[in-house]
């Protein structure tokens, strides 16, 4: 988060001196880069030669005033993130100016900087961060639904498995995106922090995701899949342990490429939760569905020293669940006495 709001640039108009002199000691070690303005025609000139994420402008100004300035800026940049410096007598303007330009906040004068001025800031730099991820994050999906919309056209002969892969590619962007709105949508300060960790998840996702969607059976044994899994963590993170019970010599058939992205990318969202001193136990049951069909199911009980609130790795998995359940599996959090435990359940081909 601090690198990207060192790329974020914060534009304070007013015309009284003194205000923006005030402003400008008031952020002296903030990570953002502020600029200053002291009327709308110099703030809009300052804007054509620099991208500026936040605006905070005050209303009453000569010439051109906060709400004239506003609207050119909702018009000409309406990425901005737009708030607003106000008296206790300009009020009516205020509200008049919120319905016509979509303003973010208003700040009151007089301010107190640690209590009112401070924390509107970050909390309008926080929006904005969120706001170009999730659109990053949009514009990727609709990149790579178009792409594979446009490979689903062009091949007959693997044109009824390519529209079963695209069809399950547009169902987990559906479910991403809804997630996405309903975080954005969301005023709990817990729900932002995990909104950062859902995108990160949801990008290092479909950049791997992307290359086996339309992954076709293979033939693979349990030991292996485990034991890949178990290396990978163990070469990207020293203080995590890692037992494996497993006493499955089957031969499966199935998505194996897909099996592995999810098992490590579990195994990336429970470190980046528990952070260190954290402990894996995967314990693996297999039984018969139906003629050769087996369900496999893996117990993964994370033992740390830390009470973690399992909420937000609640949140995560639900996206894999998602995920899986388009593959006829499942993935579910239960809370149990000696930690919490992550059950994943598959199905698969025996080879004989």
């Amino acid at each position: 988060m601090n690198n990207k709001v060192e790329n974020i640039s914060i534009l304070f108009v007013d015309d009284e001196q003194k205000i923006l002199s005030s402003i400008q000691r008031g952020i002296i070690g903030e990570k953002f880069k502020g600029f200053f303005a002291n009327s709308g025609k110099q703030a809009l000139e300052i804007m054509e030669e620099n991208e500026i994420s936040v605006i905070v402008t005050d209303m009453r100004m000569p010439e051109m005033d906060g709400l004239q300035l506003l609207k050119i800026v909702k018009e000409k940049y309406p990425d901005t993130i737009r708030m607003v410096l106000s008296g206790y007598a300009q009020l009516t303007q205020v509200i008049a100016t919120i319905n016509k330009v979509g303003v973010f906040k208003f700040i009151l004068k007089p301010w107190n900087l640690e209590d009112d001025f401070i924390p509107n800031i970050r909390e309008a730099m926080e929006y904005y961060i969120l706001k170009k991820e999730s659109e990053k994050l949009k514009g990727m999906l609709e990149k790579k639904n178009e792409l594979y919309h446009n490979l689903v056209m062009s091949s007959d002969r693997t044109v009824m498995e390519m529209k079963k892969g695209f069809n399950s590619f547009i169902n987990i962007n559906k479910y991403a995106l809804d997630n996405v709105k309903r975080f954005l949508n969301s005023n709990n300060d817990m729900s932002k922090e995990i909104l950062i960790k859902y995108l990160n998840m949801i990008e290092d996702f479909y950049d791997k995701y992307s290359s086996i969607v339309f992954e076709s059976s293979t033939s693979f044994m349990l030991e292996k899949l485990l034991s890949d899994f178990t290396i990978n963590m163990k070469d990207k993170y020293e203080n995590v342990n890692i037992q494996i019970y497993n006493k499955s010599e089957k031969v499966l058939k199935g998505r194996y490429k897909l099996a592995n992205l999810i098992l490590n990318i579990l195994g990336d969202i429970v470190v980046n939760i528990y952070e260190s001193n954290l402990s894996i136990v995967v314990m693996v049951n297999e039984s018969f569905v139906f003629n050769k069909e087996v369900q496999v199911e893996l117990f993964m009980t994370l033992l740390s020293k830390e009470k973690k609130d399992y909420r937000e790795l609640l949140i995560l998995t639900m996206f894999l669940n998602e995920l899986l359940k388009e593959f006829k599996g499942e993935c579910y959090v239960k809370e149990m006495d000696e930690g919490v435990t992550i059950v994943i359940k598959q199905k698969f081909i025996e080879v004989n």
